[in-house]
């Protein structure tokens, strides 16, 4: 403003103007965001027959998915006319990708394409290993299905898949722990393992439920066992309620409610 600076304001007000005045924006482009390459882990092997011609210096590889003008510029270029194959990674597996090799001498000059090459990448797994401590007492399933472990079991995935898995504890047990390649993830009901690209294991940890059973007597009597007793899941325990010499039993109430003057009681699967 008047020649000096004032910042990148998107806005400026002159305030009771009594003489001329200047104002001038300048603009900058802004620097694009890099965007991730993201990496894939098929991979090849190409190999071509060199050609008989003592001018090259070296070869031009060109490739892309069927659906790209791969052909637009070579994808590497080799400065060896004995090195006549190239090993070529980062293939998405499952595509189909065209290859074809040119030539090249010491000016840069380029014969013709060669014939071209077409070829599916091939899927690869991983195999991830489960496993169920106690056998039986719970389940791994992943969500994709056509793999549920009771016990021991494996399944393979195609590399670059993030498989989800759920932990589900048989009636009267809980999840203790989850273990991923060894290394506890707490006891999570749900895991899932991000962009594989290795075998991995996973180990559902399961306890079972257990509960507290309090017993007290009033005066005149006793009842056995007395005070806090712990029982597993589907476990039974029985009580004996005595009354003293010249007390009887009036009642007896389990949960909070009456079940009348009885000399015994039990709780069946607990």
């Amino acid at each position: 403003v008047n020649g000096s600076p004032v910042g990148p304001l998107s806005s400026y007000t002159f305030d009771n103007i009594t003489s001329d005045m200047t104002i001038s924006a300048m603009f900058t482009v802004l620097a694009e965001e890099e965007q991730p390459v993201e990496e894939f882990n098929g991979s090849i092997t190409l190999a071509w027959d060199r050609p008989d011609d003592d001018a090259i210096a070296g070869y031009n590889i060109y490739y892309g998915r069927s659906e790209t003008n791969y052909k637009e510029s070579p994808k590497e270029v080799t400065t060896s006319p004995v090195d006549t194959q190239i090993e070529i990674a980062n293939l998405e597996p499952g595509q189909v990708y065209l290859f074809s090799v040119t030539s090249h001498d010491g000016n840069g000059y380029e014969s013709d394409y060669s014939e071209e090459i077409s070829f599916q990448i091939a899927e690869s797994y991983h195999n991830i290993s489960a496993s169920v401590l106690p056998v039986e007492t719970g389940s791994i399933q992943s969500s994709s299905g056509g793999f549920e472990c009771r016990n021991n079991c494996a399944g393979e995935f195609a590399a670059g898949t993030s498989p989800v898995f759920t932990i589900t504890p048989d009636n009267g047990y809980l999840i203790s722990d989850v273990l991923v390649n060894g290394s506890s993830a707490g006891p999570v009901s749900n895991y899932t393992f991000d962009n594989i690209a290795a075998d991995q294991t996973i180990s559902a940890h399961f306890t079972q439920k257990q509960y507290t059973v309090t017993a007290s007597a009033g005066t005149g009597g006793s009842i056995t066992p007395s005070g806090n007793t712990v029982v597993s899941h589907g476990e039974s325990i029985s009580y004996t309620i005595a009354a003293n010499t010249g007390y009887e039993i009036a009642d007896v109430t389990v949960n909070g409610s009456p079940v009348g003057p009885l000399s015994s009681y039990t709780f069946d699967n607990i």
